[in-house]
């Protein structure tokens, strides 16, 4: 079984002394409200998080995990390895160097085919939806019961109606000039969205960096620091070594058969 170091991480983190905690408490607030993540987000209970939401895998997730009958992508495998023992969506995340919107997709996937429960908590499955682009924001509003199925109909006649006169006005605008939910509201789901695409690498010190990518690939700064240059190149020589296992085990199921 491998090493849980996310845990590791925030247990280190809870070790710091309390007056420590309570100046990174107080930075993170400031950043929080800084990026309009609202204060009942901050109070989301463990449940309810998608990132410490541990999902459970089915007797046909562990049949593929163990057979390989469908040939699925390598990923699936490592998030299925990952789920099997017993591990957050954070820690999957994070052993396999992935953005959380990664994740997500995968997370998503799983759940169709049957290899996962469905999640309990409606949010944590709205947010997987949300961050692997599988349904857009009037959606995720309705799935956590933010808006109804009408409001998103009355909003949807109000767009057409606009678009009609010419005007082009986003459908999350249209939501806001409603009173159906508000500017802050609607920044900080884009900004949680825009964050999931980001990496958080971890070195040696249990310390890490985040790094945005459009694509699964790190770009190096040529003018980064040499420890961080050193971070994205391991991670880069990681994921030329994720792909490489991936050929070579679509090669042997091909020899198999």
């Amino acid at each position: 079984m491998s090493k849980k170091f996310f845990e590791a991480f925030i247990d280190k983190v809870l070790e710091f002394p309390f007056w420590v905690k309570e100046v990174l408490y107080i930075k993170l607030r400031d950043d929080f409200t800084d990026k309009k993540v609202s204060e009942s987000d901050l109070h989301t209970p463990i449940e309810e998080s998608y990132q410490l939401h541990i999902p459970l895998i089915t007797f046909m997730g562990k049949k593929e995990l163990e057979d390989r009958d469908h040939d699925e992508d390598e990923k699936v495998y490592r998030f299925l390895q990952g789920v099997a023992e017993g591990c957050s969506v954070a820690e999957i995340t994070l052993r396999n160097f992935w953005t959380l919107q990664d994740t997500a997709k995968v997370n998503v996937y799983c759940i169709q085919k049957e290899y996962l429960n469905q999640p309990t908590s409606e949010k944590v499955l709205a947010t997987a939806l949300y961050m692997s682009g599988r349904i857009k924001m009037g959606d995720y509003y309705k799935r956590i019961g933010k808006i109804s199925v009408d409001d998103i109909n009355k909003a949807l006649q109000r767009q057409k109606e606009l678009t009609a006169l010419g005007k082009n006005i986003p459908f999350a605008q249209i939501l806001i000039s409603m009173g159906l939910v508000t500017e802050d509201e609607t920044k900080a789901i884009i900004y949680v969205k825009d964050e999931s695409k980001k990496r958080f690498i971890f070195n040696s010190g249990m310390l890490g960096k985040s790094t945005t990518t459009d694509s699964q690939r790190i770009d190096i700064n040529a003018n980064g620091d040499g420890k961080d240059k050193s971070a994205a190149q391991l991670v880069i020589l990681r994921q030329e070594i994720y792909d490489l296992q991936n050929k070579l085990n679509q090669i042997a199921n091909i020899i198999k058969r």
